[in-house]
């Protein structure tokens, strides 16, 4: 591959080979030494090339189409995808979050996507719409982890039967993702599809950040609790420290940034704080760190 590909812009970082090239002379001699494929597929994956029609074109059959089908940097457009439409690798096409994403883009290549990576991409124009409109195509367990879906009760109600509700690889989808509506009249209704004997699905649960001081109490014998008390999106009051007092991780708790930190709080619990742990929180106010100052372990991040 000619160097003038190299020439755009001086400095790289070739992602997981963590190559930091300082200049075209360097590249150059590292290039070398590679084999003709190893040296397409590092090209075809660069990001901090100045990618354009015109290069893309003048090297067609020099890339690696599969890295190049996942590269953000492309000049992505309509036009493109379908200039080389027999030379994508549609599979990585379909994870990139970089292409002109819409309905009709969808539709047009209905029949070439993988599935199971458009399920997971972010940058799809989600909507119950669209949705609906390939909901026998959708990889749903995918579906499930989404954060970007358009998450609601009426769309987790009319896919109840679609959604990854159970254990899989350890974990599990829909009630790991932090953007379920959860509300307490919801969460009864599916309480039945909750394993609190699992524990790595009780400690994904226990960070899910909607989660209401009612819902606490609600599964309150069920919590993993060192994971709970470092949910930093739980709506943190003295009331409902107290209330579960005997039930938090202290250690947790006191790195959690999230806490309203103020003297009436540390002096009603300053028994229970991990002095340690309260030393390495950056949310602690400097009036608070001066007035205690003895009992925190100092460290140049403090000062």
């Amino acid at each position: 591959m000619n160097s003038i590909l190299l020439k755009p812009r001086m400095n790289f970082s070739c992602g997981t080979s963590a190559i930091h090239l300082l200049d075209e002379s360097r590249l150059i001699s590292i290039v070398s030494e590679l084999n003709p494929e190893a040296v397409q597929k590092l090209i075809s994956s660069l990001t901090s090339i100045d990618w354009s029609v015109e290069l893309i074109k003048e090297y067609e059959h020099k890339w690696d189409w599969s890295n190049l089908s996942k590269n953000p940097s492309l000049p992505w457009s309509v036009e493109l995808i379908k200039e080389y439409e027999h030379k994508w690798d549609w599979s990585n096409l379909s994870k990139n979050p970089s292409l002109p994403w819409s309905v009709e883009l969808i539709k047009e290549y209905e029949h070439k996507w993988g599935w199971s990576n458009l399920s997971k991409n972010p940058s799809l124009p989600w909507s119950i719409e669209l949705i609906k409109e390939y909901e026998h195509k959708w990889d749903w367990y995918h579906l499930s982890w989404n954060r970007s879906l358009p998450w609601s009760v009426t769309l987790i109600e009319r896919y109840k039967d679609n959604w990854d509700w159970d254990h899989n690889y350890g974990r599990f989808a829909i009630f790991s993702n932090e953007f379920f509506p959860w509300a307490v009249k919801f969460f009864d209704r599916y309480v039945h599809k909750v394993n609190f004997d699992d524990y790595p699905y009780t400690s994904d649960f226990s960070q899910n950040l909607a989660l209401s001081m009612e819902l606490i109490e609600r599964c309150k014998e069920n919590w993993d609790w060192y994971h709970l008390s470092q949910n930093t999106s739980i709506s943190w009051s003295i009331e409902l420290i107290e209330r579960y007092k005997e039930n938090w991780d202290w250690y947790s708790l006191s790195q959690n940034p999230s806490l309203p930190w103020s003297v009436e709080l540390i002096e009603k619990y300053k028994y229970s704080w991990d002095w340690y742990s309260l030393s390495q929180n950056k949310s602690l106010p400097y009036q608070l760190i001066k007035k205690y100052k003895n009992n925190l372990y100092w460290s140049i991040e403090l000062l």
